[in-house]
Parts: C-alpha cells; structure tokens; sequence
C-alpha cells in the first residue's frame, strides 16, 4: 500500500502528494521519517529535487536517478520551473477573492519575507 497519492511515476521520475506533518528529505534530529524514506520502505529509491516545509502539504517532485534529480534541479535553480503556494483560511476575509504576493528571501536559518527576497 502506498503512503500516499502517486500523482505520476516513470522511470525517472516521481510525483507524489506529500502530507503536512512528513519531512520532504531527511532530517535525522527530526524524530520522523521523510518522503524517501517511506517510499524505500514500499522498495522505491528515489532522491528530493526540491523541498517543501514540514507543514506544507503538496506536490513534491522526485527523481529515481542521480543524472534525472540534477537535470531537475538546474530547471529550478535556472527559474524554468515555478512552484505556486496556496492558502486556505477560514472566517470573513476582505476581499473575498484576490491573490497576495510576497518576496521570499531564503537565508540558512530559514526563508523569510523580505524586500530583497525573489
């Protein structure tokens, strides 16, 4: 049984739906266990291309090869691919509709908004 939603597989790549609360890589002071490491427990190898934060759920791409996670994450670091957050909320929100927009400036300890950000 899978732990969780296969979007796509192929033969070098992944893309699965990770759940809120499951580290994307891993972390061994984290106390759980990531992504690829549920997946090799179902005999899957695959390698993160990118990340998401422990308490984002969302789609997470995955590489099954050294060479295809490389290609990959020069397509991210180039800016030829996007990656497109969504909130929910609840309660009365004004306006009812609309999009925000932040600049998120990634540091060691962590990404923040911030002016210089991207």
């Amino acid at each position: 049984m899978r732990p969780f939603p296969f979007l796509h597989e192929d033969e070098q790549i992944l893309v699965v739906v990770k759940p809120a609360g499951v580290l994307s890589v891993s972390d061994p002071g984290a106390g759980s266990r990531s992504v690829p490491e549920l997946l090799a427990e179902q005999g899957l190898h695959v390698l993160p291309v990118h990340r998401l934060d422990r308490e984002v759920s969302g789609v997470l791409l995955l590489a099954r090869d050294e060479a295809t996670r490389a290609a990959l994450q020069d397509q991210f670091r180039d800016g030829r691919v996007r990656k497109f957050y969504w909130g929910m909320a609840s309660g009365a929100l004004e306006p009812a509709a609309g999009e925000l927009t932040f600049p998120i400036l990634e540091q060691p300890q962590g990404a923040r908004v911030s002016a210089r950000g991207k």
